[in-house]
């Protein structure tokens, strides 16, 4: 979806600049964030609505890591827009979450315990505290977060 001009000068007020000819450098870092969020899993709808608060949010801390040359905080904005991206990857709001159930034990490697994942047709290598039943799902980015106990999703390295 094309970034509209309105969205522009928005984010051209967000990086403080009242100069409209850097405007193709701001509309190149729009759709490169754009980019990055599908990528992470976000629906494409989403990542292109330009009235979501949450999105618009992501998105200029993309831009005011990127925009321009030595950015003194460039660092503070790239680690802040990946906390959005990851929070924002575990809300049913902004992906499509696959739902799963962890199939029984196959075996038990190295303290990790091996589960059959049809959803993805895979195996899946969990810490030992998932557990056969508990409900899992599998993010677009292939990311999977499981939900035991606690009622408290917590992300598994697969």
């Amino acid at each position: 979806m094309a970034v509209t001009d309105d969205y522009i000068a928005d984010m051209r007020e967000r990086v403080r600049t009242a100069q409209n000819r850097t405007d193709g450098e701001l509309r190149d870092l729009v759709e490169a964030a754009r980019v990055e969020l599908i990528l992470a899993g976000i629906l494409s709808t989403k990542a292109n609505d330009e009235a979501d608060p949450l999105v618009k949010a992501t998105i200029t801390t993309y831009i005011k890591a990127e925009y321009g040359i030595d950015v003194p905080d460039a660092e503070k904005y790239r680690e802040s827009f990946d906390i959005r991206l990851k929070k924002m990857a575990t809300s049913n709001t902004y992906i499509i979450a696959v739902p799963i159930v962890i199939s029984p034990t196959i075996t038990a490697i190295e303290g990790k315990t091996i589960y059959y994942c049809a959803a993805r047709d895979d195996i899946l290598s969990l810490p030992t505290t998932a557990r056969a039943g508990d409900i899992a799902i599998v993010t677009a980015d292939g990311s999977v977060w499981t939900k035991g106990d606690t009622d408290e999703w917590g992300e598994m390295i697969v």
